[in-house]
């Protein structure tokens, strides 16, 4: 398999007797890393894509690394290659990365004595992006902890009761750019930097997984507004013709805010403070649990864009109500469009079903 260029991450432990048994079968070696977790990371973005903490569903523990380089070596298909580590998505504390590198580097380093031959240490993801800058996210924190008029239902949404923030952060200090350099540059002991420890090491591969830095603000979404109103509470609500079975990341992170405008009405410099909700039959059908800010009240018919929205906000995409899900169109940087997802029909949606007569 490996002369094939296939790697395989193995995680958990256990798949390293069925990879083995499966190579053995085909007559084949497998190249493998080991995916570790357990790691002593504490609020590096929402708990819910966080993948490499003590309360991760993946990876095999940090604790017993050391132990399970051995026990690779005894089985006779497979080859070493590296240690792997995803530490989450939306990773905006270059400290988290220097944490795991450290960690990894120490691991390769007595890998390498007993035969483990560490050709490839990789980070993972994923690097973080600014859906808002520094002030205004800021500025939105504040307002969830402080008042009790910024989420839905006056929720204390992203905070643990220390008044301690656990989610994702949505400002990046970094980019994809100055990425690689921090992480490289960075201190490893007093007199050297993580590149100069690495060399020492003899520069095994370091791979990254940039994740949503690479598409992220690569996309926005147009939504239509169906009715503007407001809850029985009092709180400003408008209706659009998408819901979070087009747009949900919010089914996952409650906290994920995207900046909105009404695009038909650009230029305007009014604010309207607002939830968004969609029209699913169920309360919990809101793009985000924090109110949103727009450039106006907006009416019937009017459009919304909901920026950045490249990776991830229809990564669950679904028939929910039976809506048909959307197109997306790609815009060349000569301004001619593509249409790279057909919108689904009303027949799409059910295209599957078994004609009941066909059950008798």
């Amino acid at each position: 398999m490996h002369k094939k260029g296939i790697l395989i991450n193995v995680d958990p432990e256990e798949e390293l007797d069925v990879i083995n048994a499966i190579a053995r079968e085909l007559g084949l070696e497998a190249k493998i890393n080991l995916r570790l977790a357990g790691f002593p990371l504490k609020h590096i973005t929402s708990p819910a894509i966080t993948t490499s903490s003590e309360w991760s569903k993946f990876g095999i523990p940090v604790q017993r690394a050391k132990e399970v380089i051995q026990k690779v070596l005894r089985f006779e298909y497979l080859i070493p290659n590296g240690l792997m580590v995803h530490l989450g998505s939306q990773i905006t504390d270059i400290g988290a990365y220097h944490l795991v590198l450290e960690e990894l580097i120490k691991l390769a380093a007595d890998a390498d004595k007993i035969g483990f031959d560490v050709k490839e240490l990789n980070l993972g993801g994923g690097c973080g992006i600014s859906y808002l800058d520094k002030a205004e996210w800021n500025a939105i924190k504040r307002k969830i902890s402080d008042t009790s008029d910024t989420t839905w239902a006056n929720e204390l949404i992203g905070y643990n009761c220390n008044n301690e923030w656990i989610s994702e952060e949505l400002y990046c200090s970094f980019t994809p750019d100055t990425f690689i350099q921090k992480l490289f540059n960075g201190t490893y002991t007093a007199n050297r930097t993580f590149k100069e420890r690495l060399e020492e090491l003899g520069l095994p591969k370091i791979v990254v997984e940039p994740g949503r830095s690479l598409v992220g603000n690569a996309q926005v979404t147009l939504v239509r507004v169906c009715h503007v109103g407001t809850t029985p509470s009092g709180q400003n609500l408008v209706h659009v013709d998408a819901g979070v079975n087009h747009h949900s990341q919010n089914i996952v992170v409650p906290e994920q805010l995207h900046r909105m405008e009404i695009a038909n009405r650009i230029d305007s410099e009014a604010n309207f403070e607002t939830f968004i909700a969609g029209n699913l039959c169920y309360t919990g059908d809101l793009l985000c649990r924090i109110k949103n800010t727009l450039n106006g009240k907006p009416k019937r018919g009017d459009y919304i864009t909901i920026y950045d929205t490249g990776a991830y906000s229809d990564f669950f995409a679904s028939n929910t109500n039976s809506f048909p899900r959307p197109a997306k169109v790609m815009v060349t940087k000569t301004g001619k469009d593509r249409q790279v997802v057909k919108r689904e029909s009303p027949f799409g949606v059910f295209h599957r079903d078994v004609d009941w007569k066909k059950l008798k």
